[in-house]
């Protein structure tokens, strides 16, 4: 068995990888470097357990469960709002306020305007006056209804 690596012994390389993958996964959009980081630990857990080969794989899997409790309960939650905050304020926008400087087209539907943009049709403020058709931006966001401008045409 590996007792050292690089003089670090196989815990603290286990802790370090696994510290490197949960900080990556502030910068990839996804949950992947946090999940094998989570594995890495739990592999961490059954190999400094002295007893029965059974009970390490029962409480690795106990920590397993416990830390993808954590992770959905907690820490994505957390790795959007700093993310959201310091890292990447547009990452994670979704939603109406993700559509923020997106174009769209009018639609007239059942007599009142609203706006279509990635296929989709959203209630929208602005475009009473512009007809059907016109390419409009979405300018802003207020409680789930677009505020829209009519797009400039470049000569």
């Amino acid at each position: 068995m590996i007792t050292e690596l690089w003089g670090l012994s196989l815990n603290q390389t286990i802790l370090l990888v696994a510290a490197i993958l949960v900080v990556v996964d502030f910068f990839v959009p996804t949950d992947l470097p946090t999940h094998i980081a989570y594995v890495l630990l739990c592999v961490l857990v059954g190999i400094n357990i002295h007893a029965h080969v059974l009970i390490k794989i029962l409480c690795a899997l106990l920590a397993w469960f416990a830390l993808i409790a954590f992770h959905y309960c907690f820490w994505r939650a957390t790795v959007q709002k700093v993310v959201n905050k310091w890292i990447a304020p547009d990452r994670f926008r979704s939603g109406a306020d993700g559509l923020v400087g997106s174009q769209g087209s009018m639609r007239e539907v059942e007599g009142r305007m609203m706006v279509r943009v990635n296929g989709d049709l959203w209630p929208c403020r602005g475009g009473e006056r512009i007809a059907a058709g016109t390419t409009v931006t979405v300018v802003g966001v207020t409680d789930g209804v677009l505020e829209v401008t009519q797009t400039e045409r470049s000569a």
